[in-house]
């Protein structure tokens, strides 16, 4: 036990300590406090050093639910402990930072590369995973929108109904029509992301 000032007392437990150890004299402050605070001070950098690395690079959100609270505790810790295990056993000197975009990105592309080929999945939304794995990609050239035969007009397919848009022009792949506004390498939105993925699939293969 012990009272540095009057109604605060500070209560010691240590499997290290034991009560015959000396009280010291700390001159600058003119008190004097056992060997046990002493010590404590002396070592508590290590989890100083944890906080302020956990708080740089914290997943946690702000949430009332105790079992986030918890799991963001612990993803932080792990994120801390993965990287000196990290650093450790290799000589690299890549920044943490880095490390655990890394690590995340590579806890995750299993997950990612079982997805990507759901045929359920919209075909923007595989074609995105495809770029976040770099999944090779072939350039060729891309449909053109063509004008409609006869000089025909008609409702743009991606407008909205309020708009009522008309438009000469029609997507070569599936001759919906579309307005400017809305093609895409000269192809409507699902045009362009299916022959893509199309690609990327032809790579993969």
């Amino acid at each position: 036990i012990f009272l540095p000032k009057a109604n605060k007392i500070v209560l010691a437990l240590s499997s290290f300590h034991t009560e015959d150890d000396t009280v010291v004299e700390v001159p600058h402050l003119g008190i004097d406090k056992p060997e046990i605070i002493l010590f404590y001070n002396k070592t508590k950098s290590g989890v100083d050093k944890v906080d302020e690395m956990k708080a740089a690079y914290s997943v946690a959100r702000k949430t009332r639910r105790w079992t986030l609270v918890t799991f963001f505790a612990l993803l932080n810790i792990g994120g801390v402990n993965a990287y000196v295990v990290f650093k450790g056993n290799t000589e690299s000197t890549m920044a943490r930072n880095k490390f655990l975009s890394t690590l995340a990105k590579q806890l995750l592309e299993e997950h990612l590369r079982m997805r990507v080929h759901q045929e359920n999945l919209p075909v923007s939304i595989r074609y995105r995973l495809s770029e976040i794995l770099e999944v090779p990609q072939r350039r060729q050239e891309r449909p053109r929108a063509a004008p409609a035969p006869g000089g025909a007009r008609g409702r743009c397919g991606d407008c909205d109904r309020k708009k009522n848009r008309p438009t000469r022009f029609t997507c070569e792949n599936c001759n919906k029509y579309i307005c400017l506004e809305h093609v895409r390498c000269f192809v409507c939105h699902d045009c362009h992301a299916r022959v893509v993925f199309n690609e990327v699939e032809d790579d993969s293969d």
